[in-house]
């Protein structure tokens, strides 16, 4: 298991081996985690896995759509 750089990480989140997690990712809290996470993404895992980019705009708050 790899966790990378600036991740957040929500609890009672399970991280199973052999995983890896890119930099700048949130899991959600309650998501079992498995394979690879790309970079800079948000990682929810309800009852399908889903990944979302998350977008830079430093300037102001973002809200990821979905």
């Amino acid at each position: 298991m790899t966790i990378g750089e600036n991740v957040w990480i929500g609890s009672n989140v399970v991280i199973l081996r052999d995983t890896h997690i890119g930099d700048n990712v949130v899991i959600a809290a309650g998501s079992v985690v498995k394979g690879n996470v790309p970079s800079n993404t948000i990682y929810l895992n309800k009852r399908e896995i889903d990944t979302r980019p998350i977008q830079h705009d430093y300037n102001r708050l973002v809200k990821v759509q979905g």
